[in-house]
């Protein structure tokens, strides 16, 4: 069934890449280059559009357990990346390692450790209307002794936005990624979609739906998030953002709250 959802969601992609859209003249990766159009914020789905070579993207994000009984109030310390471009339409993609607090079983506390990664992302198609973007990430072992986590981790994403309104950009990607446990030996898909409304030139209200493989072990587990993103200034944008699973692995509460910062020199 998780395979037929992810057919599903290729197809989404390709229906997009095949839409027919005027095509673009100008040369800038993503219509006006607005920052709601590159950050991702605590939406699922990364936007496909570049960094312009030789200008950089921080964007940091702050998640806090809001489950209903058990876990533990604060993440130790908060998601950072950092998107920098090398080419047009290619960007390097830098995750720094994270702590964040969850909900565990019989209401304990968790403290699971995001891995670094690094990556590259390439625009390979954008018209007026249409942004379709590949990425590949890598994720070292977080540890050579465990055999949970003695694995690279690969993870290869299609990820497509497309324009209906101005006001309305629907997004769709589709990802697998390899287990830290068992290398290729086992493939995690996950295939999201979502879309952006735009309330006005400065605010604009995200939601995605999507299934994912957490582990080898564990069948799909599906989620849903809706995220607000604010311009505070032409360069700075602020995020808040709330999810859930609704069926959560290991009977753990997978409920979040989570706000964060992207800034663009």
């Amino acid at each position: 069934m998780r395979y037929s959802a992810f057919a599903a969601s290729v197809a989404v992609v390709v229906f997009v890449c095949v839409a027919p859209v005027r095509a673009r003249a100008a040369a800038d990766p993503c219509w006006q280059l607005e920052l709601t159009d590159v950050a991702q914020g605590s939406s699922a789905i990364p936007s496909p559009c570049t960094v312009a070579p030789g200008a950089f993207l921080l964007e940091g994000l702050y998640y806090q357990n809001a489950s209903k009984v058990g876990g533990t109030a604060l993440a130790a310390y908060p998601l950072l990346q950092v998107q920098a471009g090398v080419f047009h339409r290619v960007d390097l993609v830098v995750d720094a390692p994270s702590q964040i607090a969850e909900s565990g079983l019989a209401g304990a506390g968790l403290y699971p450790r995001s891995h670094s990664s690094y990556g590259a992302r390439y625009l390979f198609a954008q018209s007026q209307r249409l942004a379709l973007a590949t990425s590949f990430a890598v994720s070292p072992p977080a540890s050579f002794y465990a055999p949970s986590e003695s694995q690279a981790k690969y993870a290869l994403a299609l990820v497509s936005a497309y324009r209906l309104t101005p006001g309305l950009t629907l997004r769709a990607k589709s990802e697998v990624s390899t287990s830290h446990t068992v290398g290729v030996g086992h493939i995690l898909p996950a295939n999201v979609l979502g879309a952006d409304v735009a309330i006005d030139r400065s605010t604009v209200i995200s939601s995605d739906v999507g299934s994912r493989d957490v582990t080898a072990r564990v069948g799909a587990q599906t989620f849903v998030d809706v995220d607000v993103k604010r311009m505070l200034a032409r360069k700075l944008m602020f995020d808040v953002g709330v999810g859930t699973s609704f069926n959560a692995v290991a009977s753990s509460k997978a409920h979040y709250l989570a706000g964060g910062l992207s800034f663009r020199p």
